[in-house]
């Protein structure tokens, strides 16, 4: 059985929130931590707990932070946690700053829920290599495995950049 995943969404709009809840749970092996609707509220959280969550949904125009202002924030203060962006931003700067600063996936709105699932089965996948990596006997193996990893998120990448230059043009 694969390792819970802790989600925390970042949304200012409930409703787009309990949306993005209703996908993530419906994946055996995640669970929606907390839901904020502003920056303030989602670092007192993220201040007040033991251990971050393993992922967060961040919707980047959030009333009371500029652009991705939060974004970086998080990056700052939690390497260890990946950031899936879900944001009305389509402006090529503001995606090419997000791949930039890490982001597991970028997703414009109006999203589609499949493809949510499938970026959250992709992360899981990760974060089962991730743990397993402990496990692996040898340095080879580790390292091949690391490579498939990276080619895919490159992959992934490149796609995310190809559909937001579409829909700009």
């Amino acid at each position: 059985m694969p390792e819970n995943i802790s989600v925390m969404i970042i949304e200012d709009d409930f409703r787009i929130s309990a949306i993005h809840r209703q996908i993530v749970e419906k994946i055996a092996g995640f669970t929606v931590v907390k839901e904020a609707k502003t920056a303030k509220e989602a670092m007192a959280y993220l201040q007040g707990i033991p251990q971050a969550p393993d992922l967060i949904l961040l919707d980047v125009y959030i009333p009371d932070v500029a652009g991705l202002d939060l974004f970086w924030q998080l990056r700052m203060q939690y390497r260890l946690t990946s950031l899936i962006v879900i944001t009305a931003a389509q402006e090529m700067e503001t995606v090419r700053a997000a791949i930039v600063g890490g982001v597991f996936d970028y997703m414009t709105k109006p999203l589609d829920a499949n493809r949510l699932e499938q970026s959250l089965l992709s992360f899981q996948e990760k974060h089962a290599f991730l743990t397993a990596r402990k496990n692996c006997s040898s340095r080879k193996s580790t390292i091949s495995l690391a490579h498939s990893f990276l080619r895919n998120q490159r992959m992934e990448q490149e796609t995310i950049c190809q559909k937001v230059s579409t829909r700009s043009h």
